[in-house]
C-alpha cells in the first residue's frame, strides 16, 4: 500500500499517527505539496475515486484506460513526493518548507489567487501568508509586484533557497 498526504498532514498529530501504523504494517507513506486527488486503486483493475462536487461520494472506475490513466498520475506525483516523516528531523522539516514555498511560487506564478493557492496547498490562508511573507523577505521583495519582477524566473527563487539552507 502507498498513500500520498498532503504537505500539512505531517503535522496533524492523528495523521502522523495513522501513517505511523501504516508503515508499520508495511506501508509506504509520502507528502505532495499540491493536492492530488483522493484516490483508491485495488489491484490495478477498479479505481475509487472522489466525485467534484461531493468530496464525501466516489465513483468507481473500471475501465483500463481510465485506470491506465490514474495509476500513471499517481505514479507521476508519487516520484515528486518526499518522505513523510514520522519524527522531526530538522533538515525534513526545512526542506518541506522549502517545498512549499517553492510551490507557492508557482501557482501564484501560473496567476491563482491565494485563496486558492492556500486550498491546493492544505494550507490554511494564515499559513499561506506567512510563507509568502517569507518568500518576499528572502527575495528582498517590497510589495507583491516587485516579487513578481524578481521571481520572473524560478532560479532565482531556487538560488535563495539554496542559500538559505546552508546558512
Amino acid at each position: 500500500m502507498r498513500t500520498l498526504y498532503q504537505y500539512a498532514a505531517q503535522f496533524h498529530q492523528p495523521t502522523v499517527d495513522h501513517a505511523s501504523l501504516l508503515v508499520e504494517h508495511g506501508a509506504e507513506v509520502r507528502l505532495v505539496t499540491e493536492v492530488f486527488m483522493r484516490l483508491i486503486v485495488f489491484d490495478g483493475e477498479v479505481a475509487l475515486i472522489e466525485l467534484a462536487d461531493n468530496p464525501k461520494g466516489g465513483l468507481v472506475v473500471r475501465d483500463p484506460h481510465v485506470l491506465h490513466f490514474l495509476v500513471r498520475a499517481f505514479e507521476g506525483a508519487w516520484a515528486k513526493a518526499l518522505p513523510f516523516p514520522l519524527a522531526y528531523e530538522r533538515d525534513q522539516v526545512l526542506r518541506s518548507s522549502e517545498e512549499i514555498k517553492t510551490a507557492i511560487v508557482k501557482l501564484l506564478s501560473l496567476g491563482y489567487d491565494d485563496k486558492v493557492v492556500a486550498k491546493r496547498l492544505g494550507i490554511s490562508l494564515r499559513t499561506f501568508q506567512r510563507h509568502l511573507a517569507d518568500i518576499m523577505r528572502r527575495i528582498g521583495a517590497r510589495n507583491r509586484l516587485h516579487a513578481g519582477y524578481l521571481l520572473r524566473d524560478l532560479e532565482i527563487f531556487h538560488e535563495k533557497a539554496v542559500e538559505q539552507q546552508k546558512r
